[in-house]
């Protein structure tokens, strides 16, 4: 796994490529480990999978000898590791081992204590499918039922790409309720999120260790997470001497609610008709009552004429009816109803191919942008829904952490989506995108 800093990767809770939101995977890790100091180099990937090791024993029993079990499979997607070295995996894992802590140096800082070091994980066996490890007794219970606890999120543990930014983020994310940590002497700070590489020479002044390592972990962890972290030090004379970090966190824009009548009767009307929740809220918050109400009701007269063909969608044809502005004649509001389109000179063959398939290349685009606004939610019933109809197993969407869908499967989910939201691709829409070619938007 390469140990380059980045920017944020796709992330957060949705499916790799589709970018929702993940559902966080908080864990409790006991303070003891959280302000612990290595005493070997802490890679990235000893890091990961520490964390990993911690949560699957939270959340898992372990079996009569004391024994956690975790595939493999599933380690390596907890941590986020692409790679197939897997020998590099079982190597860190060994390693991991003989690693020996120093439990809650932060106390030091505060009074005189017992001073307590181990191995994390004294015993660990390796196989080809599976890791199992057992958990230091000195530090057992804690990590089981910790008094006091960082809420770790594992999802974004395994996007960061720096170890020590990790051990940053850790040791911020103990004060995430406090406007700022705990003070602690820049020295201390360095050796719990460094371990022993720390020791090098390089990283005795603090002005390198600054500029190497706490400005490119600030960085990433304020990309990563929700907190954000800024750097505060305290200084003796010209020398700094200890540091802390002011906590924020990143605050969602408010959206107007909705609590007139009237937008509460639409948007229950719309989700009647098939629309989710989300996009129905968001239309109430787009368009006035109005222009929802004409197309509700036009939609409404539609659903219920004995004379044509029972609707396919809906949900459907209220959103052509709202974008298009077709209105029950007579309405004050009523500016047009379905276009009756003249004549045109039939397309040949081959061009008319070519314009069905820049229109659905376009349709597949906009239900790509359309997804994205939904809910989790909605998102994962959408995608339960294609997923069920989809006869062919290459094609269907497997929501795994770190992995994107293929391209045959997103571009076959994305279509489908498409045609359940507008329905079929009919000659008055690839008249219209042909129009908007030549003379542009009329908006």
């Amino acid at each position: 796994m390469r140990r380059t800093s980045s920017a944020k990767t796709t992330s957060e809770g949705q499916i790799q490529l589709f970018r929702f939101p993940e559902v966080p995977e908080h864990f409790k890790k006991p303070v003891e480990v959280v302000h612990s100091r290595p005493h070997s180099q802490m890679s990235l990937v000893h890091r990961k999978l520490l964390s990993a090791w911690l949560k699957n024993a939270v959340e898992t029993n372990p079996d009569k000898d004391g024994w956690w079990t975790l595939a493999i499979v599933d380690l390596a997607e907890s941590i986020g590791f692409d790679s197939n070295n897997r020998d590099h995996l079982s190597t860190s894992a060994r390693e991991l081992m003989s690693i020996v802590f120093e439990w809650d140096v932060m106390a030091e800082t505060r009074r005189r204590s017992t001073w307590k070091a181990s191995v994390l994980f004294p015993d660990v066996e390796i196989s080809s499918g599976s890791v199992r490890y057992r958990i230091s007794t000195q530090l057992q219970e804690k990590v089981l039922s910790p008094e006091i606890y960082a809420l770790i999120d594992q999802r974004a543990i395994r996007q960061f790409r720096r170890g020590s930014s990790i051990g940053l983020y850790e040791f911020c994310i103990r004060y995430q309720k406090l406007p700022k940590t705990a003070e602690v002497p820049w020295e201390v700070l360095r050796d719990m999120i460094m371990g022993a590489s720390a020791e090098a020479k390089s990283y005795q002044q603090y002005k390198v260790f600054k500029d190497k390592v706490l400005k490119p972990g600030i960085a990433e962890v304020n990309s990563i997470v929700d907190m954000q972290i800024q750097l505060e030090e305290t200084t003796r004379g010209r020398k700094v001497v200890s540091v802390f970090f002011h906590i924020t966190h990143k605050q969602p824009a408010p959206e107007q609610e909705l609590s007139a009548p009237e937008d509460l009767a639409d948007v229950a009307a719309m989700v009647s008709m098939g629309l989710p929740q989300s996009e129905a809220t968001k239309l109430a918050r787009t368009y006035g009552h109005t222009e929802l109400a004409a197309a509700i009701d036009y939609t409404r007269k539609r659903m219920g004429a004995k004379d044509l063909k029972e609707l396919g969608s809906p949900a459907a044809y209220l959103r052509r009816a709202l974008l298009e502005k077709w209105v029950p004649p007579g309405s004050k509001s009523a500016e047009k109803s379905p276009p009756k389109l003249p004549a045109k000179k039939k397309a040949a063959p081959g061009e008319q191919s070519q314009l069905l398939e820049a229109c659905l290349a376009q349709r597949d685009g906009e239900a790509k942008g359309y997804f994205n606004e939904l809910d989790p939610s909605e998102q994962k019933k959408m995608l339960e829904e294609y997923n069920a109809q989809q006869e062919i197993a290459s094609l269907r969407i497997k929501a795994k952490a770190g992995k994107a869908p293929g391209k045959a499967a997103t571009a076959s989910f994305f279509r489908w989506l498409s045609i359940k939201t507008w329905g079929p691709v009919t000659k008055e829409h690839m008249l219209a995108y042909a129009e908007n070619l030549v003379f542009g938007s009329k908006e």
